[in-house]
Parts: C-alpha cells; sequence; structure tokens
C-alpha cells in the first residue's frame, strides 16, 4: 500500500538483525568496499574507529533496552548513552568529512 507524496509504503516494517546476527566489523568492511576506503591510510583509520565505536554503542543500547524493560535502568544510562550515541555521529561525520 502506497500511501504518500514519496512512493513510500507506511505499512512496511524494516526487519533489524539480532546484534549477535551482524559480524563484528561489520560496519568496516562494509566501508572498506567504497572507494579510497581500503588504500587511504587515514579513511582505513577513520573507519576502523567507527565501527568499534559503532559496536560500544550497540551493546549500550541492548543493554539499556534490557534496563528499561526491567525496570532496572538508572538516569545515568540514558545519559552516557546520549554521549556516546554524539559521538558516534562525531566519528561519521569526521569519515564523511575526510572522505
Amino acid at each position: 500500500m502506497i500511501d504518500d507524496d514519496y512512493g513510500h509504503d507506511r505499512d512496511y516494517v524494516p526487519s533489524y538483525l539480532h546484534p549477535g546476527q551482524i559480524p563484528q566489523y561489520a560496519l568496516g568492511e562494509s566501508l572498506k568496499s567504497l572507494k579510497l576506503f581500503n588504500t587511504d591510510m587515514n579513511l582505513v583509520s577513520q573507519s576502523m574507529n567507527l565501527t568499534i565505536v559503532d559496536e560500544f554503542v550497540m551493546d549500550l543500547e541492548y543493554d539499556y533496552l534490557r534496563a528499561k524493560f526491567n525496570e532496572t535502568s538508572n538516569p545515568y544510562d540514558s545519559v552516557f548513552l546520549a554521549a556516546q550515541s554524539q559521538m558516534w555521529i562525531f566519528s561519521a561525520y569526521e569519515v564523511m568529512r575526510t572522505w
């Protein structure tokens, strides 16, 4: 069912892999498929850093969701997750800016 001006199906729900199903360096491997990301040492280093931060933040997100579900989270958890998410955005921006 297509019901917006951009051709998006509003009934479509994306499926997400469980974190255990995502290979450890999936983001880094994907970035290496882009031009210069496997030859330019600065981009290789930045993509590796982004991959590490991505894995760390993903673990934090799922730990936070579990804690919220079990009602064991504290306010610091959400603040720390927000700060680390911001670091991921800065890291992704730096990769794009350099590329």
